[in-house]
């Protein structure tokens, strides 16, 4: 994964004009045309925070296992790879709960021209992963963000809907968690996604409103004093 790349780009990727996005476009060719490249074309502002997360994670999870018996305590490394175990295993979990996924295998079977295509793309994340871990989420997150979108358009089920926001939320922050105990093990820095503090204050707002509105109108009703009206015989 040619991480200097990816953050040269999403830093300045729509400011970068002229000869430095020509260069930045053609880099990203390249790496696509690498059979072990991964290509990620979010379309839910979930999809972009989980992907950058998966850099965090691929370069830290490599760290360990180099560093693991010299650097850091091999049960120290042994616990945390067995965290990211656990995690990937909760998040296949989760992302099964949409179905078998069978509708979006399209997803996984670019021609080598489509990832041309898909690189030349200011919104798209090229993966060259040095982990299976890696590989594993970022294969994961790539049927999650079109069965996300999905969802949002089609479910009607309001509850349905804000259990599945919470547990969404919960992935993306014990995900988060994760990168950074990793990161913290191996003394590297961890580059937090610059968008992903706004997105869970946004969505857990939101819940916090949905739960709310009800209480305050059954309030509202409860204030409200009762209606004088006539006694039998119609005296007031």
């Amino acid at each position: 994964m040619d991480e200097v790349i990816q953050q040269k780009d999403e830093a300045g990727g729509m400011k970068a004009e002229g000869n430095e996005r020509v260069e930045i476009t053609e880099r990203r060719i390249r790496l696509v045309e690498d059979p072990q490249s991964i290509v990620v074309a979010p379309k839910t502002r979930e999809g972009h925070v989980l992907v950058r997360l998966v850099f965090g994670l691929d370069r830290a999870v490599s760290r360990i296992r180099h560093r693991a018996g010299t650097y850091i305590n091999v049960q120290d490394a042994v616990a945390r790879l067995k965290k990211v175990e656990e995690f990937i295993s909760e998040f296949n979990e989760f992302v099964n709960s949409f179905g078998d996924g069978r509708m979006f295998w399209g997803f996984f079977y670019e021609t080598l021209e489509m990832k041309r295509m898909l690189a030349r793309m200011r919104n798209t994340h090229i993966l060259l992963p040095r982990t299976n871990e890696a590989k594993e989420i970022v294969l994961l997150v790539k049927r999650l963000d079109p069965a996300l979108l999905q969802f949002r358009n089609t479910c009607t089920d309001f509850a349905k809907s804000e259990e599945f926001f919470r547990k969404l939320i919960d992935t993306i922050k014990k995900f988060d968690l994760l990168v950074q105990e990793l990161s913290s093990l191996v003394n590297i820095p961890y580059d937090r996604p610059r968008d992903i503090g706004p997105l869970l204050k946004l969505v857990s707002s939101a819940m916090d409103s949905s739960e709310q509105e009800p209480q305050s109108q059954e309030i509202r009703q409860e204030e409200v004093p009762p209606r004088k009206g006539r006694k039998s015989g119609g005296v007031v």
